[in-house]
């Protein structure tokens, strides 16, 4: 009960004043402290909209993981695709777009049903593809046909979508 309570007092404190040396207190099997570090980080680049704020921790993994997904994290904040090509990296600056993209496809409207998705929005003739498959089906409620396209995914970017759907339980059947 000790490492229980310890975790939990040093995890609120880390959330609450966005400082990861709180995280240093965490017993490091329960829960990770480099979990805290990136959690802490992540929030508080995009809520400064700094990301200088990733050079805060030691660990060289974690800030480039920070840096790589600030641009993502304040595109989705501010709305704006059109940040992601402010990355230096191509690649990079596609991934970034189509997640923020994709993401669009795990939203419902009003009324329950699935966001309506331009896959032409879309980099690269993979990610298109797998698009057009993915909202087809979505659309005929298929659940065995999502299930199968989603096992089939050639871009890494509709895996991560299909694992956004079934956890908010959106009728995709177990990955």
């Amino acid at each position: 009960y000790r490492k229980v309570c310890i975790n939990n007092i040093a995890l609120n404190k880390a959330n609450e004043t966005k400082n990861i040396e709180y995280c240093q207190y965490l017993d490091n099997e329960l829960i990770q402290r480099a979990s805290c570090e990136r959690q802490i980080l992540m929030q508080k680049s995009i809520e400064t909209e700094n990301k200088a704020v990733c050079s805060e921790t030691n660990d060289e993994k974690l800030k480039q993981e920070c840096e790589e997904s600030f641009l993502f994290g304040m595109a989705q904040k501010k709305n704006d695709p059109k940040l992601c090509d402010q990355s230096s990296d191509k690649s990079k600056a596609d991934q970034c777009w189509n997640g923020y993209h994709a993401q669009s496809m795990t939203m419902l409207t009003s009324d329950g049903k699935p966001k309506e998705t331009d896959c032409d929005l879309f980099r690269g003739d993979e990610v298109k593809a797998d698009c057009q498959a993915f909202t087809a089906a979505q659309k005929t409620n298929d659940q065995q046909k999502l299930m199968e396209i989603c096992r089939n995914q050639k871009s890494q970017v509709f895996v991560m979508t299909c694992m956004m759907m079934n956890q908010k339980g959106m009728g995709m059947p177990g990955m």
